[in-house]
């Protein structure tokens, strides 16, 4: 079982494992003791006295030191007051630690529950018995858990990189042939306009020809129409004229038919 196992199951509750006097302090910690495999029978005193009393088979006592830092799992032994006090040590460091404790603050049968607790005051840490049975996982310097966070990172940037390459490199070939084809369409495109260059000149060529052509028409037109009126003059002309010689032929023909008659008649 693990210490977090142990809080979890017990957390809120009050415990009085040898049904003596209520759930105690030290209750909680021969259950602790009890669930590792450890014989937690017979006399072991006051919390105060576990220093002595606990320092069994198993079981190692260390005085605390200003540099001293229990473990998780350790039973913390507490002089002062009455009869002191025990708990389980769960973290901390050299000024403070957290801990999972029953019958406290006020030791009046509190439910289990966790703590913050100083290593000085009216209650202070003597020292604290580790259970040589228990092994919990090693603790990690926060500082090694940020090297690890970090260099996770570290990787995941890297295959983000890698891939935003990847991505780039694709992306670029794409380009590439879409240049290609632009530039190959852009080619039939300039071919396309100089040969619709060529033909709208060739047009305009043929347009230029069409009205030249049609002033000449035009000329030859006015020129013709210009004759026919001098034609059509020129024939009134010879009309009239024409008309003047049948009158004289007339004229004439009655006179000599006179000149005939007048003959005869000699």
């Amino acid at each position: 079982m693990t210490l977090q196992e142990f809080i979890n199951q017990w957390n809120g509750k009050k415990l009085d494992y040898d049904n003596y006097a209520g759930n105690q302090c030290v209750d909680l910690t021969k259950k602790w003791l009890s669930g590792l495999g450890y014989s937690v029978t017979g006399a072991w005193g006051n919390a105060k006295d576990w220093d002595k009393n606990g320092n069994r088979e198993g079981l190692t006592w260390i005085a605390n030191t200003p540099s001293g830092i229990p473990k998780e799992g350790d039973i913390m032994v507490f002089g002062g007051g009455s009869y002191g006090h025990v708990d389980i040590f769960i973290s901390g460091d050299i000024n403070s630690f957290k801990a999972f404790d029953q019958n406290y603050p006020n030791g009046k049968l509190e439910p289990c529950g966790i703590f913050t607790h100083k290593y000085t005051g009216n209650l202070y840490v003597k020292g604290w018995l580790r259970p040589d049975k228990y092994n919990p996982a090693p603790t990690v310097d926060p500082k090694d858990t940020r090297i690890i966070e970090l260099e996770a990172q570290v990787i995941d940037f890297q295959a983000r990189e890698d891939d935003a390459k990847r991505k780039l490199e694709a992306c670029e070939k794409q380009t590439n042939v879409t240049i290609v084809r632009m530039q190959t369409d852009i080619d039939n495109l300039n071919s396309d306009k100089k040969s619709l260059e060529a033909n709208l000149e060739a047009i305009r060529s043929s347009l230029e020809s069409s009205k030249q052509e049609n002033n000449q028409l035009e000329d030859t037109n006015i020129q013709l129409s210009s004759k026919n009126s001098t034609l059509r003059k020129n024939i009134i002309e010879l009309e009239k004229k024409l008309l003047e010689c049948e009158k004289k032929v007339v004229v004439k023909s009655f006179w000599q038919s006179i000149l005939d008659f007048l003959k005869g008649v000699k």
